[in-house]
């Protein structure tokens, strides 16, 4: 796999040589390659450099990543690893009804890339009318969601409510990137999904950078929980990018 300098340089890459056999490339997600094929998203797995091998306890993600040249039972591991994920998710968040949480199918695929290496396949429902996340929705419409839609502010608090408790466990969900906790409308009404559910490892390896994303995100879903429907805690929860 040839070392790329930066993500634009992987983009250019994929945009030269892929084929569209996933759906039409939608935009690079730094361990995916996220493609829209009708009603179904499908995103592979970027074939990295096995001379570049990340440390298993130095992972921001949980899941193994896929290198150049793996075997069927490497990738199998890989899945067994997104499965572990969903799973979790599932047990943690599955009794909160009408928090969207859509099922996945995963696969061993070719790489997108060309690059003739097997890469693993993630399927699962492309949700449309997104309207941003809840750390970086404009406020006053954030506002407008929780105070006039009781059934989301009941699923948002919910929600926080059991990200917050988590960390007091060291587990933490995957809840700061863009839409990972996402806002959507349905016929209209706001409602809310979890997408990319992954498992975020913080350990002597993490570096600075992870752990404030984390705290900051934590922090904000606390204080909202005190006044969830005060202006400026919701405020404060939706300030925007965590730096």
């Amino acid at each position: 796999m040839k070392n790329f300098k930066s993500r634009s340089d992987v983009v250019k890459h994929l945009e030269n040589v892929y084929q569209g056999q996933y759906g039409e490339y939608k935009w690079y997600a730094g361990q995916t390659f996220v493609f829209k094929d009708g009603n179904i998203v499908n995103k592979t797995m970027l074939v990295r450099d096995p001379n570049n091998r990340i440390s298993g306890s130095n992972l921001y993600i949980k899941v193994p990543e896929v290198y150049e040249e793996d075997t069927e039972l490497e990738l199998n591991r890989v899945i067994d690893g997104l499965t572990e994920e969903i799973q979790w998710y599932e047990k943690e968040f599955g009794h909160i009804s009408e928090l969207k949480m859509p099922p996945e199918e995963y696969s061993i695929c070719d790489d997108p890339m060309g690059s003739g290496n097997k890469t693993v396949l993630i399927s699962t429902e492309w949700i449309d009318n997104i309207q941003g996340d809840i750390f970086r929705l404009e406020t006053k419409q954030l506002y407008d969601y929780i105070n006039k839609y009781p059934q989301f502010k009941r699923i948002l608090i919910q929600l926080a409510t059991a990200i917050v408790k988590l960390a007091k466990e060291d587990i933490y969900p995957d809840i700061t990137g863009i839409d990972n906790i996402a806002v959507y409308l349905d016929n209209d009404i706001p409602k809310i999904a979890l997408i990319d559910r992954h498992i975020i490892s913080i350990n002597k390896y993490s570096t600075d950078k992870t752990r404030a994303k984390i705290d900051g995100g934590i922090d904000r879903l606390g204080e909202f929980l005190k006044d969830p429907s005060n202006l400026k805690n919701i405020q404060y929860l939706s300030r925007g990018e965590f730096t």
